[in-house]
């Protein structure tokens, strides 16, 4: 889900060309930056959890998925502390960092 424009307007009448903070519709050079604005908009998307887990449900069970919104339960909930744990996984002999490791190495015996 892309952010969406800043509301605010300079004194010629034009929009802010910024992005509006998560949840929020200014900037925060508009006054995104000030606490009360971050908890507000911390709250509007925290009411979001509850329907998006109820949609969520719905997708699950149901055999029709439909992309659009599953791509927006997904983005609520990541928004809201619900993502899941990154985790990479390396295999192989020899990982990037040790052939790193010893073409420095090499490098540094040459000099």
């Amino acid at each position: 889900m892309e952010r969406q424009q800043c509301k605010a307007t300079n004194r010629q009448g034009k929009q802010c060309s910024s992005k509006a903070i998560q949840g929020a519709t200014v900037c925060r050079l508009h006054g995104g930056a000030a606490p009360q604005v971050q908890q507000a908009a911390r709250a509007r998307l925290a009411l979001l959890v509850d329907p998006a887990l109820s949609t969520l449900h719905n997708l699950v069970t149901k055999s029709k998925v439909d992309a659009v919104k599953m791509q927006a339960v997904k983005d609520i909930l990541d928004r809201n502390g619900f993502k899941p744990k990154d985790e990479i996984n390396v295999t192989g002999e020899v990982s990037l960092i040790d052939r790193l490791a010893a073409g420095r190495k090499r490098a540094q015996e040459a000099e």
